[in-house]
């Protein structure tokens, strides 16, 4: 290596160790290098550290190892580090099973080593430097060392008069299982960590002592992972802390946080809670007075705006002192409780608890039989008084979601009154049979329903002036849509998926088709998927005169349904002059034989007139052309505005025709799937502006194009390649040269 003294770029990432150590053999003599990625040193003339001393114009990152290997401080001295000014990022490595037990030669090689002052990284495997005196580190994560016990004076470099971590914003200790103890800092009128900010500590089990007490820019505080943690976290309290997040943790921390006597007073906190007991977490052991604890915690409960409650054992419902003070919380998050029944039990004056909350979800909760408990007829007047007085009951909360609550059976049947309420989802409820009599809220602009097994229908949707969005999927019980009303005027998104037993989509009989058009002038999006007793329905229905109306404002048109269906849109030429995207196809095979006489040929659709028309997928096999050998074989059917197209599972596809494809003058993206005859391209070539090219599972394509792919294209990923055509594409064989100038190629066989 010594006779390349002109190299300049020197690589080794990657490189085994006894390739490396034999490459860095008098690679001090290469003084012009300025990228040198790893240094193994060695005890030889030749490999020591000192080779590094000329490297001056060494830039970016190098990695250093075997660091035991040097000899000393002289040595470590000759490396020069200080001269190395481009240098940006520095990795220093000591092989642990080689070391020395010298710990105080190993401190002063490290402290010889210094580097120049505005290195931008730091990494340092197998020793603990004095990092407090680096005045410029941000972020310091330590994560991993096992043999260390205790954090002391060499971690802030107590030997200097400088204050400790002058910069520092973030600090995370993460898998130290022996860590015992954190010594705090004992220089008087010197305080360390002036400006971290986010603090973490994760799992280090045996961690006992103080943290920092004086942390005036704190603003999250992580502690998880301490079983056995006795820390007092209350003097961490400032009142810049904004989130607090405790998991797996043996408390009383919690009630010694909300119950500490200084009582200072918190802006704005986000507080997570997991893997804890409820009585360890939510109770004070001390007291038996809930009204006395309601009142010593009550002013760090108003401060929290988020709160997060998961995994929390034998939480059965949420403390009336502790909901009742949660005056300030915005979002609330429970999960994974399993024992959990409602929020709340209906007592006198509870519903004036939550007055801000915002956004609240409820998941994997599989105990869960309501929200909170209701008072039977004759006590709700007392609910109804309440709300007449004008007392608070969640009249913010715009979203709710309710997810995996098996014996979940109903919803207040109060949820109209909530005029907030915006967004309402739900999903893998089994239990859940219906909505509230009273209907929804007046203001709720979506409502999605999925997985909820037992449900049997909608409530009346006709009233809700302001619905956009209406999804319902996995809801095996439906066999109608809506027992009564139509559909609003607002409606901008209707989803359809997976119920496998829905006949109709109103309760009136003989109703097949969707409202009429004029009063779902505003929908955008319609999506029909897997419902396969749905029966056959027009866009818009028929006017006085038996014409077909339409539906303006639809762009995106998905039907995956019975071949019925997109008989009938065919049929009556349904499909909106100005839709930009049409999916169609994945019918069953044992449809075909009760399909309508369909237009024979691909013209008759009239996809051709879709001017607006920018992504299109066809899904075989059940199409009237679908036994085709060649595709658009009868000529040009598909609109001139394609970009994107996907043609999946047509059995007999063997190639694509020029005249079908000749005129996609704007297509950029072409998917072929599952066509396992499919075997050539047009011999004309492929549109000159397609940027990506995918294939998959077509095992029959052995050949390209005679004239390449156009200079466009970005991309070729082929799935289920060819032996054969793989071969074909290796350097130096015959489709090399029409692949190589394509930035991203990728031929997977399986």
């Amino acid at each position: 290596m010594g006779r390349l003294v002109n190299l300049r770029h020197f690589d080794m990432t990657g490189v085994d160790i006894p390739s490396s150590e034999e490459m860095s053999l008098h690679i001090g003599k290469l003084t012009n290098l300025q990228t040198l990625s790893n240094f193994m040193v060695g005890k030889d003339c030749g490999r020591k550290i000192g080779e590094l001393k000329n490297l001056s114009n060494i830039r970016g990152a190098i990695h250093i190892s075997r660091l035991e290997n040097v000899g000393g401080v002289k040595d470590a001295r000759d490396a020069n580090f200080m001269s190395k000014e481009e240098l940006k990022e520095l990795l220093l490595e000591w092989d642990e099973s080689h070391r020395s037990q010298n710990d105080i030669v190993e401190r002063d090689v490290l402290d010889m080593m210094r580097p120049f002052k505005l290195l931008e990284r730091l990494t340092i495997s197998g020793t603990f430097p004095p990092l407090g005196q680096l005045p410029l580190l941000k972020d310091l994560y330590i994560e991993g060392m096992s043999a260390i016990k205790r954090l002391v004076c060499e971690f802030y470099g107590q030997q200097c008069s400088a204050k400790p971590f002058p910069s520092l914003e973030r600090l995370s200790f993460e898998f130290m299982p022996e860590s015992e103890d954190w010594s705090t800092f004992e220089t008087e009128g010197v305080q360390p960590f002036g400006h971290l900010s986010e603090l973490s500590i994760k799992n280090c089990p045996q961690l006992v002592g103080r943290l920092p007490n004086d942390l005036p820019c704190l603003n999250s505080l992580k502690i998880d992972g301490f079983p056995q943690l006795l820390i007092d976290v209350s003097s961490l309290v400032h009142p810049s802390l904004a989130s607090l997040s405790m998991n797996n943790v043996m408390l009383p921390i919690l009630s010694a946080l909300l119950g500490t006597k200084n009582m200072i007073e918190l802006g704005s906190l986000t507080l997570d809670i997991r893997h804890v007991t409820v009585l360890d977490s939510l109770c004070d052991p001390s007291t038996t007075d809930e009204e006395l604890l309601a009142n010593e915690m009550s002013k760090h409960l108003t401060s929290i705006t988020t709160l997060s409650i998961s995994h929390v054992k034998k939480l059965a419902f949420l403390p009336t002192w502790f909901t009742r003070n949660l005056m300030g919380l915005v979002k609330l998050d429970i999960s994974n409780c399993q024992e959990l029944i409602t929020l709340w039990w209906n007592k006198v004056g509870i519903q004036v608890c939550l007055p801000s909350l915002y956004n609240l979800k409820i998941s994997h909760c599989p105990k869960l039989v309501f929200l909170f408990e209701e008072a039977q007829e004759k006590g709700g007047e007392g609910l109804k008084k309440q709300q007449h007085e004008g007392l608070p009951c969640m009249t913010r909360l715009e979203y709710l979601t309710i997810e995996e609550c098996g014996m979940l059976k109903k919803l207040p049947q109060d949820l109209h009154t909530y005029t907030s309420l915006g967004v309402l989802r739900i999903d893998r409820c089994a239990s859940l049979i219906s909505f509230p009599l009273k209907g929804l809220p007046s203001m709720l602009r979506e409502l999605s329903v999925s997985s909820c097994d037992a449900l049997e229908s909608l409530p009346e949707l006709m009233t809700l002036n302001n619905l956009q969005v209406l999804q319902v999927s996995n809801c095996s019980s439906l066999t109608y849509l809506l027992s009564r009303g139509g559909l609003p005027s607002t409606l901008k998104q209707l989803r359809i998926e997976v119920c496998i037993n829905l006949e109709s989509l109103f309760a009136e009989e003989g109703l097949k088709s969707l409202p009429e058009a004029n009063n779902l002038k505003n929908l955008r999006e319609l999506l029909i998927r897997w419902c396969p007793k749905l029966e056959p329905l027009s866009l818009g229905g028929r006017d006085e005169n038996n014409n077909t109306k339409q539906l303006t404002s639809l762009q995106k048109l998905c039907l995956y349904s019975r071949a019925e269906m997109v008989s009938c849109f065919v049929k009556e030429g349904s499909f909106p002059t100005n839709i930009t995207s049409l999916q169609i196809g994945n019918f069953r095979v044992d449809d075909v034989g009760q399909l309508p006489l369909l237009p024979p040929s691909p013209l008759e659709w009239g996809l051709h007139k879709l001017s607006s028309l920018t992504t299109l997928v066809l899904e075989g096999p059940a199409w009237p052309w679908g036994d085709t050998v060649s595709f658009s074989e009868e000529g040009m059917f598909l609109p001139t505005s394609l970009i994107n197209s996907s043609i999946f599972d047509f059995p007999n596809l063997e190639s694509l025709s020029y005249e079908g494809f000749q005129n996609l003058t704007s297509l950029q993206r072409l998917h072929i799937a599952l066509c396992p005859r499919f075997a050539s391209f047009p011999k004309e070539g492929l549109p000159p502006s397609l940027c990506h090219l995918w294939i998959s599972n077509c095992p029959e394509l052995a050949t390209f194009p005679k004239q390449g792919f156009p200079p466009s294209l970005l991309s070729l990923m082929i799935g289920g390649c060819s032996p054969i055509l793989k071969q074909k594409c290796e350097r130096g064989k015959e489709y090399w040269p029409i692949i190589q100038y394509i930035p991203q190629v990728e031929l997977l066989v399986d």
